[in-house]
């Protein structure tokens, strides 16, 4: 799979955010698989590539708002399923998974909690916002 990743810190990412090919991650039993259909970079991303204000651990993926679907489920999971289309924000230190029709990567693990089917991916990004 592709994904956006940076191995510096600076404060252009086009010096540093390169798309890499990686390996589709392995869910665990209570995480869902996410393949990602519309992304965006918002001021958390921008800081940790910046490195202020703190320096996240190198490399690193960014991507805390996404919105895709859900193709794979781990064996304890039972609010979502295969099919769902799923809104993941990270938040305070939460993940946030909005059962409706969510990185900068083509596949994500995340813990589980689907979106409307009227919801284009697209929306579904501005969807994270309300």
């Amino acid at each position: 799979m592709k994904a956006a990743i940076y191995r510096e810190h600076d404060k252009d990412p086009r010096k540093v955010v390169n798309i890499e090919d990686i390996d589709v991650p392995k869910i665990k039993y209570n995480q869902v698989l996410i393949k990602v259909e519309a992304a965006s970079y918002n001021y958390n991303d921008l800081w940790g590539i910046w490195g202020e204000p703190i320096k996240i651990p190198l490399p690193h993926i960014s991507g805390s708002d996404v919105s895709g679907t859900v193709v794979d489920i781990g064996e304890n999971v039972l609010d979502i399923k295969k099919g769902d289309r799923i809104a993941f924000k990270i938040e305070k230190n939460k993940v946030i998974l909005k059962k409706l029709p969510h990185s900068d990567h083509e596949y994500l693990d995340s813990l589980s909690s689907a979106l409307p089917e009227w919801l284009s991916p697209e929306d579904e990004e501005a969807y994270n916002d309300l």
